[in-house]
């Protein structure tokens, strides 16, 4: 399994993951543009893309839903983040929901989980591929992640502050209190990914990403490390733009 970041941080997000056999989009929050020209550049083109799953509507994780559906590429999402994006229900628009079965894409078996982020519907992915066996789950935008998994083969996960450093740019005044508390209601912090980390099955990891790091807010070497010492697998930092 592949894992290719085009874009991770507030200003647009959009992942590549390869099996060798049917590549899955997880977010469109680029233009359109900008991810034929990224998936080109690592080697891809969007026509090769079985489906794009888009965890909700904000802009950068939702920019090119419209334009993706019109390459014949199928849009999986739920039925609010489809409707605060302006979608109605057309061919290329598979509707995902928590309580729903699990979706079936060529060989990925695709659940979706309730996050807590500030916009209705958001979700996180739990992908298995019967093919290679492996599971990756997909977390993104989220206070917290109330589910517990087995099996993990790769983990993509948001570690978007510190709370150390958070605390100092409020004492500094570089933040007031209604911003720090968006970013701890919304967003999954260093702290929260160690401990959803050390409450899941860890025994068949590979490797994990982090995901959607502030500019600001958390120094990604040593978030790298902290992980590291929990999952003891390789652990890779996803950049505002990886692909160049």
């Amino acid at each position: 399994m592949k894992i290719t970041p085009l874009a991770s941080s507030s200003k647009g997000n959009c992942y590549l993951i390869d099996d060798g056999e049917a590549p899955l989009l997880l977010e469109a929050g680029l233009p359109m543009k900008a991810i034929k020209e990224r998936l080109w550049k690592a080697g891809y083109s969007l026509s090769s893309t079985k489906a794009c799953l888009i965890s909700h509507s904000h802009k950068d994780h939702s920019r090119a839903a419209k334009d993706i559906m019109k390459y014949g590429i199928d849009l999986v999402l739920t039925r609010e983040t489809m409707e605060a994006i302006g979608l109605q229900i057309y061919s290329h628009i598979i509707p995902i929901d928590p309580i729903y079965p699990p979706l079936h894409i060529g060989p990925w078996v695709i659940k979706a989980f309730a996050t807590e982020h500030d916009t209705p519907g958001s979700v996180g992915f739990y992908l298995y591929n019967r093919t290679t066996q492996e599971i990756i789950l997909f977390a993104t935008d989220t206070a917290y992640i109330r589910n517990r998994f087995q099996g993990l083969t790769h983990i993509m996960v948001e570690c978007n502050y510190d709370p150390e450093i958070l605390w100092e740019a409020f004492k500094a005044g570089e933040l007031d209190k209604p911003q720090g508390l968006r970013i701890m209601e919304t967003h999954f912090g260093l702290d929260n990914v160690l401990e959803f980390l050390k409450a899941n099955d860890l025994s068949k990891l590979q490797e994990v990403w982090l995901l959607h790091l502030s500019d600001r807010h958390i120094d990604p070497q040593k978030a790298k490390e902290k992980v590291q010492e929990v999952v003891g697998v390789p652990v890779y930092i996803a950049s505002e733009e990886v692909v160049k």
